[in-house]
């Protein structure tokens, strides 16, 4: 969808062309070079999305004749832009609350994001990883949401879905066409760097923990590498539908779904710090979470409290995987003594 309102905006073509041209290119290279190409391509992609949020929080200031002209402009449309909880009440304390758990400690349960740990050579890797990618995405993340505030004095007219231009219209209005054409290549990579990773994990999901574990155990992995391709493609295609539908705002759709994976933030905890923790208690976790996150979303709202439906789910899904665990068989001795020996060492 990022790719289409930036393809809109820059060409005047429909935004589905964007969505295709973006689709393809992520499922070509993920094709071509599995999880070590995610791992390349996220490098760069992230360094150009810090760039990006840099330039645009400041093209953006520029536009607006300053921070102070932009504070005192919101101030005289409407005090409650400068105020908890927000115009119409929009950042109530719970829904405040609920923003910071998920983007920080929700963050383990992504399963794409939490697979590339399996690729660090040592824990000293990943604990630099850690600290890095957090910092990073912070710095990022925390001047493109300014953006949306500084940005409302050039474009305030933008409602809804709309608000999803904010960022390429400040990039076209306030820089050369070539810069901007750059600091856009990094709005890409944002929403590129989350596909790929998405459709190497729900690919490899697929092809080796159903395909070849489960349905057909005499499977070589040659035969899980070659239907992986086309699993790869269906996702892939399946994944660019629904951006030509785009149901919600992209950060709907982000909220939505990053509250559905952080559900799995139950069973990694359990599974990497409870001796006790089962097999069979983390598919109950998973399973009944993720049903109770969808109704609690569409149907029971008012049952989270205010609170975001993944706070109350996850409560929920800790509380049947302990259950569950603790009414079913442990994991043997020695798998016991494997894996929590290693840990130890590390």
């Amino acid at each position: 969808m990022g790719a289409g309102i930036i393809f809109k905006t820059y060409t005047g073509a429909p935004e589905w062309v964007g969505i295709v041209v973006m689709g393809i290119t992520v499922i070509l290279y993920c094709m071509a070079g599995g999880i070590r190409s995610i791992m390349i391509t996220d490098v760069i992609q992230g360094i150009l999305m810090v760039a990006t949020a840099v330039v645009t929080f400041f093209v953006s200031l520029q536009l607006g004749g300053g921070l102070e002209v932009i504070n005192q402009h919101l101030a005289d449309t409407d005090m409650s832009l400068l105020s908890h909880p927000g115009q119409n009440n929009s950042m109530p304390w719970q829904n405040y609350v609920s923003m910071i758990i998920m983007w920080s400690f929700f963050t383990i349960g992504q399963p794409h994001l939490f697979t590339k740990f399996f690729t660090m050579k040592n824990y000293n890797v990943m604990f630099k990883a850690v600290l890095l990618g957090t910092l990073g995405m912070w710095f990022s993340a925390t001047l493109i949401e300014w953006c949306g505030v500084t940005g409302r004095m050039s474009f305030p007219n933008l409602t809804g879905t709309d608000t999803d231009f904010i960022v390429p219209l400040i990039l076209q209005a306030g820089v050369h066409p070539v810069i901007s054409s750059l600091m856009v290549a990094g709005i890409f990579s944002a929403g590129m760097s989350t596909v790929s990773g998405v459709l190497i994990t729900s690919t490899s999901a697929v092809t080796r923990d159903l395909y070849q574990k489960i349905f057909n155990k005499e499977a070589t992995d040659k035969d899980a590498f070659i239907m992986s391709r086309y699993v790869t493609v269906g996702l892939g295609v399946l994944a660019i539908c629904i951006g030509i539908y785009k149901p919600s705002s992209i950060f709907q759709l982000v909220l939505f779904s990053f509250g559905g994976l952080g559900i799995w933030a139950a069973p990694i905890l359990a599974g990497l710090y409870w001796k006790r923790a089962t097999k069979i208690g983390a598919f109950a976790s998973v399973i009944v979470g993720e049903i109770v996150y969808i109704l609690l979303t569409t149907t029971f709202t008012s049952l989270t409290f205010g609170f975001n439906p993944l706070i109350v789910a996850w409560i929920i899904a800790m509380v049947v995987l302990i259950v569950v665990s603790l009414c079913t068989k442990p994991a043997s001795a020695e798998t016991i003594r494997r894996h929590f020996d290693d840990l130890e060492k590390c």
